[in-house]
C-alpha cells in the first residue's frame, strides 16, 4: 500500500478551498490501494464543510484505501469520524492527535 501526504492549510475554510487542495496536490485520480495522509499541524481553524468533502473526495469518489489525519485537534478529528459515518466509510478513517504511524 502507498501513501500521499498533504499538509493541510491553517484556515481550512470551505468545500471549494478542500477541492482545490486536491486539484493542486498531483494525486493521481484513481486511488485505490493508496492510503492519504493530512497533516492537521498547521490547522488552527478547521470546518465541517471542508472535512466532509475531504472525506466525500478520497474515500468515496476517488476510493482512497484509507485516510489518516495526524496533528489534528479533537475538535477537528470530530468532523472527520461525523463525515466518514454519514458516507458509511467509517473504518477507512484514522485520526491522531499526535504523528501517527509512519508512512
Amino acid at each position: 500500500m502507498s501513501a500521499a501526504v498533504l499538509e493541510l492549510p491553517q484556515l481550512t475554510g470551505t468545500r471549494d478551498r478542500a477541492r482545490r487542495l486536491l486539484a493542486n496536490a498531483g494525486l493521481p485520480a484513481a486511488l485505490e490501494g493508496l492510503t492519504v495522509h493530512l497533516d492537521a499541524g498547521p490547522t488552527l481553524a478547521g470546518t465541517d464543510s471542508f472535512a466532509d468533502e475531504m472525506v466525500k473526495i478520497l474515500l468515496v469518489e476517488r476510493h482512497a484505501e484509507g485516510l489518516v489525519v495526524t496533528l489534528v485537534g479533537p475538535d477537528f478529528a470530530e468532523k472527520f469520524h461525523q463525515a466518514a459515518r454519514t458516507y458509511g466509510v467509517d473504518t477507512r478513517v484514522k485520526t491522531f492527535t499526535g504523528a501517527g504511524p509512519a508512512y
